[in-house]
């Protein structure tokens, strides 16, 4: 779910009212949430660079596994 938000530029506005950061059982993927209604907020793109930015900025990016378990969504 999170990579298909990532390829549709449109996605997250679409789920925002559905999901949230604790509809996620993994602590990373509540994380990756987080990040990416951090971008929507400021009107950002939310892609995998702007995710993975923005995860590092926050100091989440290690938690969340790096950059080799965010590739997998």
């Amino acid at each position: 779910m999170l990579g298909a938000i990532m390829l549709d530029k449109n996605a997250f506005s679409t789920v925002l009212d559905i999901l949230r950061a604790d509809s996620f059982y993994s602590d990373a993927h509540q994380f990756i949430y987080k990040a990416m209604q951090r971008l929507f907020e400021r009107s950002q793109p939310i892609d995998m660079l702007t995710v993975m930015e923005e995860l590092k900025k926050s100091g989440d990016l290690e938690t969340t596994g790096g950059f080799p378990l965010i590739w997998q969504h």
